[in-house]
């Protein structure tokens, strides 16, 4: 089970990186591709710190199968979050599914705004 697991994981994550590089490059403007590839992962290298460092707190106070349920809960609720900007539109599900570049113009706003 452990395996396919990782297996999974791979492919996801096969899929999700060089997608999250294309978009960055199709929507940043040329001059600032080496800054948004760079805030990215920079922000993936915080997210992993700042995720550990909070797992010991939580395992430390809750018990180590309570923090994975409570740190796991979290992530679900920012996500939930982050994807509430492309639920406030009237669209529906359908049309939102049907013209993708809503959201994507709604993320590529967020990291231009970054930079």
């Amino acid at each position: 089970m452990l395996i396919a697991a990782y297996v999974l994981r791979g492919v996801v994550q096969g899929m999700s990186q060089p997608l999250m590089h294309a978009i960055l490059s199709n929507e940043v403007a040329s001059n600032r591709h080496g800054a948004s590839v760079g805030l990215r992962n920079a922000v993936v290298r915080l997210g992993s710190i700042i995720t550990r460092a909070v797992m010991g707190v939580a395992a430390e106070a809750y018990g180590i199968e309570n923090s994975f349920y409570l740190i796991s809960g979290v992530f679900l609720l920012v996500t939930a979050g982050f994807g509430s900007g492309c639920q406030k539109s009237a669209m529906t599900r359908a049309k939102l599914l049907a013209h993708p570049e809503f959201c994507r113009k709604h993320v590529v706003s967020a990291l231009q705004k970054a930079l």
